[in-house]
């Protein structure tokens, strides 16, 4: 099945990556490692996550407050936001619009 990444979630997963880089080095492979894996589980079973809304479902990363925020239809999977747990919930469902 196809993924999409939409391009703010690119740039989420990359600022994300950049700041565990700063807090200790080879954390942010370790997250973008957790990351690649996020997207593996999705791939296989992108319909076994929990939904967050009426047509979109998120993966949490393991050992880290993310999540991959996506939809999915029978042709692709489109990645809508790499989602910090503790902030604001839902900011990114107009990316889905």
């Amino acid at each position: 099945m196809k993924i999409v990444i939409l391009p703010a979630a690119q740039l989420e997963l990359q600022d994300a990556i950049d700041y565990y880089d700063t807090q200790s080095i080879g954390l942010g492979d370790r997250f973008q490692e957790a990351y690649f894996a996020a997207l593996d589980r999705i791939r296989d079973f992108p319909h076994a996550c929990p939904r967050n809304g009426p047509n979109t479902r998120q993966r949490k990363l393991h050992r880290f407050p993310y999540a991959l925020v996506y939809r999915a239809d029978a042709t692709k999977i489109v990645i809508a936001a790499v989602a910090h747990l503790h902030r604001e919930p839902s900011y990114w469902r107009s990316r889905l619009s």
